[in-house]
């Protein structure tokens, strides 16, 4: 399979943690351990005094946590804060000139606010939509207090414990506080001109909250949003943990009050989840989505869900890393054999400002930092990497070149090695949502010549996983088909009457780089067309063929087309060299796919 993937780079800084030692309890131990001793964070500054980190934990929890937050320094003047919102609406959506309301993107939200340089989705909201049959009940907006640049936004004041326990006040980014909601919780807001509510409790006064069984909400593992503060270094987190997919699992109330403790806060409040976490730092791609939101249910930066507010940092404009990167291109086999080169090829924008060359940048293994790759045999840690071109300048692009050596396996072994941009004075850098991850299955060397592998157009053919139908009609038919090594199914595939560029391709995952020699094979019926064509795609490129299908001299036995070299590379479950049967244009009749 070939991997594409647009990543984000970073300056390494060492991990600094504010952790108060006397109130981590015993069932706050493995995350802090963890968070301590695993994760070296991404990360990069996104404005004066934000900096945005991450981390993808392989274990967290005994599962794949992707995690991303923002450290805010409430001590630098250029820093504040703030809340943009939607509030409910009455009646249909306005229109095209305020497309989202009354809820919108985060990305949205963020981009509206002068200076913005990160974000974080904000509270529950009411999730219906406009109910022609109920015209005058309001949609849209948040259900909880909100409260922002002095307007009161909603006064709803409810006691359900997911959503109205505790309050992010404040005036300005020096006048902040995370407060447990109290009776007279609502005599509170003339005090202050920004209030966010939301729930449940996560740290309060350093102590983690704990929540009851029957509490499904809290203890069931969900993608979160989360804001904490760290009092004694007067530092906001913004935090968010992706979820519902493969690649992270998401966490309960309690796994991620125990990450916001270690990570140094005495204060935070859970924020609304689910389709709506979402982490937006400014100049990102994705439109500044740095998280994996989870709505669209795919582990990318693509699943934002339309939210009723956010809450912002503003700031000016960072200063820039000397070195950073931006990982925008990844590709590599997912399969090889033992004693194979794999090369990996990647491609990075060199968005620091000093100038990469050999002499200050080079690629080791990762995770940890300065291990034995198994990948990379004992002399090579300096060779098996190159850069073109040798300088790049900032702003330009780099193709780094991997050629890592598949260790001797004796039976099919996944593998998942990490690699990582590494600068000689201050260490690894970039990419910050994640560092060039190989993920790829060896196999056993094989001995002697590999066997005759047939590939047959049917679903109970030989190896038919390999076989892939293009677009348009395809039918079973009930011919015969008696080629020495197909099944004969009575449900031959072929191309309906009067169909045109209709093609199917057999897609083999060879054992072997070699010259194979390929023989195609098909069944015979009188309605056959007499020209069918043939090509066939190899490392050296492409050859086509003509067979007559309408010729029964020519049916059920094996007809050559060549020898031709193939490589073991692979595009998902299928092979990047095949072979292709289609009718470009003859029409009239129909034609099989046979075998191969």
């Amino acid at each position: 399979m070939f991997e594409v993937k647009h990543s984000l780079g970073s300056t390494v800084r060492s991990l600094r943690f504010a952790v108060a030692v006397a109130f981590i309890v015993c069932s706050a131990l493995p995350a802090a351990a963890q968070l301590l001793n695993e994760a070296v964070w991404f990360q990069r500054p996104v404005g004066q005094g934000v900096v945005w980190k991450y981390y993808h934990f392989k274990n967290l929890f005994g599962a794949r946590q992707s995690v991303s937050y923002v450290e805010i320094d409430l001590n630098n003047p250029n820093v504040n804060l703030g809340i943009n919102y939607r509030d409910s609406y009455v009646g249909p959506s306005p229109g095209t000139s305020s497309p989202d309301y009354p809820r919108a993107l985060p990305s949205t939200l963020a981009g509206e606010i002068a200076g913005a340089r990160a974000a974080i989705n904000g509270t529950y909201f009411n999730t219906a939509s406009y109910d022609s049959t109920q015209p005058t009940l309001p949609w849209g907006g948040g259900t909880t207090f909100l409260k922002a640049g002095g307007t009161t936004v909603h006064t709803f004041d409810g006691a359900n414990v997911n959503q109205h326990a505790m309050g992010i006040l404040f005036n300005n980014k020096s006048d902040l506080i995370i407060s447990r909601k109290s009776l007279a919780w609502q005599n509170r807001a003339p005090a202050w001109q920004n209030m966010m509510v939301s729930g449940p409790v996560l740290v309060n006064n350093g102590v983690i909250e704990t929540y009851s069984s029957d509490n499904s909400h809290a203890n069931l593992r969900h993608p979160r949003s989360a804001v904490g503060k760290i009092t004694s270094q007067n530092k906001l987190i913004m935090l968010t943990v992706d979820g519902r997919t493969g690649e992270s699992a998401g966490m309960s109330c309690t796994e991620l009050a125990q990450v916001m403790q270690a990570l140094g806060c005495n204060y935070a409040v859970n924020l609304d989840g689910g389709g709506s976490t979402t982490l937006w730092a400014a100049g990102e791609p994705f439109s500044g989505v740095v998280n994996y939101p989870s709505d669209n249910g795919v582990f990318d930066h693509l699943g934002q869900r339309r939210c009723a507010n956010i809450l912002a940092v503003t700031s000016t404009n960072p200063t820039k890393p000397q070195f950073d990167a931006r990982l925008t291109g990844l590709s590599y086999n997912t399969l090889t054999r033992s004693g194979e080169t794999l090369e990996v090829t990647a491609t990075y924008t060199n968005i620091g400002s000093a100038t990469w060359t050999g002499s200050n940048v080079k690629v080791v293994p990762s995770r940890p930092m300065a291990r034995v790759s198994p990948f990379v045999p004992s002399g090579q840690e300096n060779t098996f990497f190159t850069m073109t071109p040798a300088s790049v300048a900032p702003g330009q692009t780099a193709t780094i070149r991997l050629n890592l050596k598949a260790p001797t396996v004796f039976s099919n072994r996944n593998y998942e090695e990490n690699f990582a941009l590494w600068n000689t004075t201050s260490g690894y850098f970039g990419p910050a949502d994640g560092e060039l991850k190989v993920l790829t299955t060896v196999r056993p060397a094989i001995v002697g010549a590999p066997p005759v592998l047939v590939v047959q157009g049917t679903s109970e053919g030989p190896n038919n996983q390999w076989y892939v139908e293009g677009t348009g009609t395809w039918g079973n038919s009930s011919v015969s088909f008696s080629a020495p090594g197909v099944a004969n199914s009575g449900t031959q595939r072929y191309v309906a009457a009067t169909s045109t560029n209709r093609y199917a391709d057999f897609k083999p995952i060879f054992d072997v780089k070699g010259l194979y020699r390929v023989e195609v094979a098909f069944p015979y019926s009188s309605n056959n067309i007499d020209s069918v064509n043939y090509s066939v795609s190899h490392l050296n490129g492409g050859q086509g063929f003509t067979l007559n299908q309408n010729s029964s001299a020519l049916a059920n036995e094996w007809q050559l087309l060549g020898q031709f070299p193939f490589g073991t590379g692979s595009n998902g479950n299928m092979g990047v060299h095949y072979v292709r049967v289609y009718n470009a244009t003859a029409t009239g009749n129909r034609f099989y796919s046979g075998a191969v």
